[in-house]
């Protein structure tokens, strides 16, 4: 039995994955710099536009937008090398991953609200801090304007669905998610 299709369609997609038996992907702060210096490489040359990414212990959710059909071979490629650099690093073999990432088409500007908060959320449900804006391995706090945004990281979009005004939607974001977004 073969793999099930992939959407390759150019748009907005939800990726995520998880580490093999729900182990670790990121051991250490260092796991987590590799893995964003990765995804900003794979960014660039695909053209994607990354509008939030949260890394957690043993898995991590994007939401990329494609200008093509590049989606499959770019996350091929990152998780390909993240699996290679933690085997390299920790002396293991085999599969990090628990099976090929996920992917869902974001279609509907409802589910982009929806995954703004829920990725937003993912740390503090899985009690790692107390608020979305803390947790220095997500692109929360970045689009919040409270620390400095990776290269490849673009805020334009998600912040122009709170407001024209930057201050304003980012006062709109962070009530959204702390305040107004619930499961």
């Amino acid at each position: 039995m073969g793999r099930k299709h992939r959407n390759m369609a150019a748009g907005f997609h939800h990726v995520f994955a998880r580490g093999n038996n729900r182990c670790a992907l990121f051991r250490d702060d260092l796991d987590r710099e590799d893995f964003l210096a990765r995804l900003g490489r794979v960014v660039r040359s695909h053209h994607w536009i990354c509008h939030i990414y949260c890394l957690l212990t043993n898995h991590f959710h994007l939401l990329v937008q494609t200008e093509d059909e590049s989606l499959p071979n770019g996350m091929q490629r990152l998780n390909l090398t993240t699996a290679q650099s933690f085997n390299r690093r920790y002396g293991t073999i085999g599969h990090l991953f628990q099976g090929p990432y996920g992917s869902v088409p974001v279609t509907r500007p409802g589910h982009a609200l929806y995954l703004i908060g829920y990725i937003a959320q993912n740390p503090v449900e899985a009690g790692l801090c107390r608020t979305p804006e803390e947790w220095p391995w997500s692109s929360h706090g970045a689009t919040l304007g409270l620390r400095r945004a990776p290269p490849f990281l673009e805020t334009s979009w998600l912040l122009g669905l709170f407001g024209p005004d930057a201050a304003v939607a980012r006062g709109r974001l962070r009530h959204f998610v702390n305040g107004t977004w619930s499961r």
